[in-house]
This record gives structure tokens, sequence and C-alpha cells, in this order.
């Protein structure tokens, strides 16, 4: 299924689903970063009913098999839709905001990957 709301099907093409979500969930700001492992993060934010559930990872090898099943790595962090995330010394980072904290709006995340 695929369109905005998830109910339009659609001929599958050899496309490697990594999630297989209801319709009640959305996902956004999908990014992709490699690591050192030869294995590929990918990222994104989830959304249930429209409310924010956060940042979460899936973990793929050079074949697109799938190592590491979905985590969430953050509740609260946002994902940065014009700056990818880098990985560096074992981690992932990326800049994001939290409109919430009106005194500082920019933050810098990571966790081990």
């Amino acid at each position: 299924m695929a369109g905005n709301n998830g109910d339009k099907s659609v001929t599958n093409y050899g496309v490697k689903w990594l999630t297989n979500y209801g319709k009640e969930y959305t996902i956004s700001n999908p990014q992709v970063v490699a690591t050192d492992k030869e294995d590929y993060v990918i990222l994104f934010e989830r959304y249930k009913k429209n409310k924010y559930q956060g940042v979460y990872e899936i973990v793929v090898d050079k074949t697109g098999k799938v190592v590491k099943t979905t985590t969430r790595v953050s509740a609260k962090a946002y994902l940065n839709p014009y700056r990818m995330p880098v990985y560096a010394k074992g981690k992932v980072w990326w800049v994001g905001n939290n409109a919430k904290n009106e005194k500082n709006n920019v933050y810098i995340y990571s966790f081990s990957a």
C-alpha cells in the first residue's frame, strides 16, 4: 500500500520493504548514513495517529539484509531535513531542533551504531 494514507494499491517492482506499518502510522524524514562496518543506518521519524513517537533506526548490511530491527533512538529528538547525519567514532551524529524549548532550538544528538 502507498499514498499519504497508505490506502492505495501499488505494484511491487522489487522494493525491499523494511517496515510493515498500518495506515495509522506515518514515517517522515528518512535518512541514511553508512558506518565503517559496511552497514547502513536508516533513520526516520515515526508518528502514530499524528502523534510524534520519536526518531527510529533500522540497520541493514551491504546486501540490504536487516541486521537490527526498528529501534527508537530518541523520543524527543527530530531529524534535520536539511543536513544528513554523519558517522564518526562509532556513533551517528546529527543536528536537530526541539521547538518546545524556546531558549535553545538547536541540539546535537548522537547514539552508538
